[in-house]
């Protein structure tokens, strides 16, 4: 179980989330996610927005454990042989941004589903503004390097364009070329069993089409 310290978990919310991981086939499991602030305010997982690779929430509370394209990591639960199976999270990620995005594509390549149980929840607090420092040349090349792993051609090119011309896209695509990420790559394809645009389709993900 991974939690961000800035989370409070409703009553009830374990054993629902223990139940829906131990069923066959299933990678890793989240709540639903309420802010803290305004509690009307729910996510069910999120999905893309645009090529910049932004979250969006999804909504629709179907009150059983559903797939979803993507967990959000401020409190996700993994079973702990397959997380060492599978190494973990990317080491080569840095700081803030992208992990939990890049698990889920991880275990959708490797034919497990990522799914909310929305029997589970918790409150989140968004900030406006991070207590420690978040450097946006990191996270710019954290979505860089999930791009570059999990992606065709086709929506690589997409990201990229969508991220040329802001600040930070020299330094951002520089530390990702001298990283081991074409490595990284071959691994990741080599073991996977379904690629990312398959995930696309069956989540009717536009963002990169």
């Amino acid at each position: 179980m991974f939690s961000d310290a800035h989370v409070r978990p409703y009553p009830g919310w374990a054993e629902p989330l223990l139940d829906a991981a131990r069923r066959p086939g299933v990678g890793a499991v989240a709540p639903r996610v309420h802010s803290l602030t305004a509690p009307s305010t729910v996510g069910y997982g999120f999905t893309w927005h645009d090529p910049s690779l932004r979250m969006r929430w999804l909504d629709g509370d179907t009150g059983r454990p559903r797939p979803v394209p993507f967990l959000c990591g401020c409190f996700v639960a993994v079973p702990r042989p397959l997380f060492a199976e599978i190494g973990g999270f990317d080491e080569g990620l840095v700081g803030w941004g992208s992990e939990d995005a890049e698990l889920s594509l991880r275990l959708w390549g490797l034919g497990y589903s990522c799914e909310v149980v929305p029997a589970a929840g918790v409150a989140h607090l968004f900030r406006r503004r991070f207590p420690y420092a978040v450097e946006p040349v990191a996270v710019m090349h954290n979505t860089f390097r999930l791009a570059t792993v999990h992606l065709g051609e086709p929506a690589l090119a997409r990201v990229f364009a969508h991220h040329r011309r802001r600040p930070g896209f020299a330094p951002a695509y520089a530390r990702l070329a001298a990283s081991d990420v074409d490595e990284r790559r071959d691994r990741v394809r080599r073991e996977r069993v379904a690629d990312a645009e398959s995930l696309f389709a069956r989540f009717g993900i536009r963002a990169l089409g």
